[in-house]
C-alpha cells in the first residue's frame, strides 16, 4: 500500500480504499481538505456502479475520481481535485493516462499483470454514461462526419450543435 500512496502523492491525489461488502471507506494517505467527506459519501452512494467495472473514471461535482477494482470487494480510488492544483501538465497527464494509472495500481496491489480492459467514463452531473464500451471497429465515415459537424458548429458559432457533435464524438471508438 505504501507504493500506491507514493503514486498518489506523485499524481497529487488522495487515495481511498473502498470495501464494497462492508461499505467502508478510508483515506490511505493524509486526508485532504475534504473535511466533510464529500468524496467518500459520493463513492459510498454509488458503490453498486463502482463494483460493476474494473477501471472507472468518475466526474464528480468537485473533482475527478479514478477507481480500480483490485479484488472482488476492494476498490482503490484516486481522488483528484484540480481546483487546488495549478499544474495543468499534471492534470493533462493524469487524464490522458487513466488506463495506465489503473493498471499500475492493480499491479502494485496484486503483484501480477493487470487486466487489459477499457476505462469506463461516467459523468455524474446527470448520471448519464458518457462512454459506453463499443466493440465495433473504427468507422472512418462516422469520425469524419463528427469532425465536420464540430468544425461547422465552431465556424457558425452554434453552441448547441457543437455540444451535440462533441457528444457524438465521445461514442466513437478511436483507439483500442
Amino acid at each position: 500500500m505504501n507504493d500506491i500512496q507514493k503514486l498518489a502523492d506523485i499524481l497529487n491525489a488522495a487515495v481511498i480504499l473502498l470495501n464494497s461488502n462492508t461499505h467502508e471507506a478510508n483515506y490511505l494517505n493524509a486526508q485532504p481538505t475534504d473535511t466533510s467527506n464529500h468524496t467518500i459519501n459520493f463513492l459510498l452512494a454509488n458503490i453498486q456502479l463502482l463494483s460493476n467495472h474494473q477501471y472507472q473514471s468518475l466526474n464528480s461535482p468537485w473533482g475527478h475520481i479514478l477507481t480500480c477494482q483490485i479484488t472482488n470487494n476492494l476498490i482503490i480510488c484516486l481522488s483528484f481535485n484540480y481546483s487546488e492544483t495549478s499544474n495543468e501538465l499534471m492534470t493533462m497527464h493524469s487524464l490522458s493516462n487513466l488506463k495506465s494509472i489503473s493498471q499500475i495500481i492493480y499491479k502494485l496491489y496484486n503483484g501480477k499483470d493487470a487486466p487489459d480492459t477499457d476505462v469506463i467514463i461516467t459523468k455524474f452531473s446527470d448520471k448519464q454514461l458518457v462512454k459506453i464500451e463499443n466493440n465495433q471497429p473504427f468507422d472512418a465515415t462516422l469520425f469524419f462526419n463528427a469532425e465536420t459537424d464540430i468544425i461547422k458548429a465552431i465556424i457558425y458559432s452554434h453552441n448547441e450543435q457543437l455540444t451535440s457533435a462533441l457528444e457524438k464524438l465521445s461514442y466513437i471508438k478511436i483507439i483500442g
